[in-house]
């Protein structure tokens, strides 16, 4: 996401290229991001002419990974730098196209995919002091990418894709930070590759995914880098060099320097005219916008939520003509984690990663039930579904450890207009009349309010599988 390189104050890097300066940047990355990386040639910097050349080799074989596990590969390249200044540089990746690839072998289904970035360029200025991207740029002009799972399959292929991020340096060694990524078209096609093993009149057994444009805008402030590079170098060091193990005063002390992570970061997602198939025809979307923002990475942490979805379209095929008019034309949903307790989280990860040894069932559900009691995050929610004949509002709020249970205010309007058309249906068709059946037992619990609207006030205990809706009581050993 970010470079994070950090010199000393010495300008030897400036200038015209020499071994010298090639020599400090090497050290520089090992430092930083740890000297395994330089030592089994994943990277490597020497001078040409006015500048430096910056190669990549990534792969399970050049870090010296099990070939019996998880493997994978990117294509070598290389990155231009072209001093600007003390410890600062331009950097450019000349037109080419990047190749990924990667297996891993599993006990029932082994997984393989591959991934081909068409005609990549890209440039931007590189400060080493700060150890951040100030400014950069990449563009792709397509690409596609396989997977596999089994018997199952899929390919997929995009458009133009544009990726541009930014970094400032600010306060303490701390880094503020956005990047967006856009990608022009998108389709993906997934399903079972059994040849022609189903007779013809069964539908195909595949689902393709189209989408006219997706965009996605990240931004953090305050991002703990010095933190996340001493973390970042300390576990490469340690465990990319073979058998390696850290102790739990090790991982804590990292786990210190990198929380809190940030003080505030975002992420908007946007998404065009997206199209979900499924066997009986595609699902579609005009507008998908979804965000999450938080407010500070610490020890008792809050996570904010919204999505909106407009223009959906279900075909025939897919639903009977009558229940056309359940379907929402928009959907809106707001939802808050709160008081997540990431401490107690934490402190249960080092202790599963430090403990040695394969983890004993009994001993880990012990360990987990302690890490989560101590938990007493809270989700909010505030949600609408909106349609030509009806619309539903919903709030309310549920516990998520050690046990969840909450209240919900749920209402309706339009409920009639629902019933007439399931109970026109109902005379020839049997799902619309055990719709029309539920619907009637949902209207029957309802309360209706001053504005005419139902009402229903739920609660629930998911520990005792217990709900109650306007004082009427359902849980085990009843049939609703």
């Amino acid at each position: 996401m970010m470079l994070a390189i950090g010199l000393p104050g010495k300008p030897a890097v400036a200038g015209p290229a020499t071994d010298g300066g090639a020599r400090e940047i090497t050290d520089a990355l090992g430092r930083n991001l740890g000297k395994v990386w330089i030592d089994k040639g994943v990277i490597s910097v020497k001078p040409d002419g006015e500048g430096y050349d910056l190669a990549l080799d990534i792969g399970s074989a050049k870090l010296g990974l099990p070939g019996d596990g998880m493997t994978f590969s990117l294509k070598p390249f290389t990155l231009r730098l072209t001093p600007k200044g003390e410890r600062r540089f331009a950097f450019e990746l000349p037109k080419s196209t990047l190749e990924l690839t990667c297996r891993n072998p599993a006990l029932f289904f082994s997984e393989e995919g591959s991934r081909r970035l068409v005609n990549c360029s890209g440039e931007g200025l590189l400060d080493l002091d700060a150890f951040l991207v100030s400014e950069g740029n990449l563009q792709c002009e397509s690409s596609t990418a396989s997977n596999s799972v089994g018997v199952f399959g899929g390919e997929g292929k995009t458009g133009l894709i544009s990726l541009k991020l930014a970094g400032t340096a600010v306060a303490d060694g701390n880094i503020d930070g956005r990047i967006s990524y856009e990608v022009s078209s998108f389709v993906e096609t997934f399903g079972a590759r059994i040849g022609d093993a189903l007779p013809t009149s069964l539908p195909k057994p595949e689902m393709t995914t189209k989408v006219d444009g997706i965009r996605h805008d990240f931004s953090v402030s305050g991002l703990r880098k010095t933190g996340l590079t001493t973390a970042f170098a300390f576990l490469s060091d340690r465990f990319l060099r073979g058998p390696g193990t850290a102790t739990r005063a090790e991982i804590e002390a990292l786990a210190k320097g990198v929380m809190p992570l940030w003080s505030n970061a975002s992420l908007k997602s946007h998404y065009e005219n997206l199209s979900w198939g499924t066997p009986r025809g595609p699902i579609k979307f005009a507008v998908i916008d979804a965000a999450m923002k938080n407010e500070g990475l610490v020890e008792h942490t809050d996570l904010d939520g919204t999505l909106s979805v407009s223009g959906m379209q279900v075909p025939g095929t897919v639903l009977p003509s009558w229940a056309a008019i359940l379907v929402p034309e928009k959907i809106t949903l707001d939802t808050r984690l709160k008081d997540l307790d990431l401490e107690s989280l934490v402190d249960g990860a080092i202790e599963v990663a430090t403990r040695g040894g394969s983890p004993v069932p009994g001993e880990m559900h012990a360990l987990l039930l302690r890490v989560f009691s101590n938990n007493r995050a809270t989700l909010a929610f505030d949600a609408t579904a909106t349609a030509s004949g009806y619309d539903i509002k919903g709030q309310g709020m549920t516990s998520i450890f050690p046990s969840q249970g909450g209240k919900a205010i749920i209402s309706a309007a339009g409920v009639d207009a629902i019933d007439a058309v399931l109970a026109k249906a109902a005379v020839s068709d049997p799902m619309s009349r055990r719709a029309a059946l539920g619907g009637a037992f949902l209207k029957g619990l309802a309360k209706t309010g001053s504005d005419g609207r139902l009402i229903w006030n739920v609660e629930f205990e998911r520990q005792m599988s217990k709900i109650t809706v306007n004082g009427q009581s359902f849980g085990p050993g009843t049939r609703q």
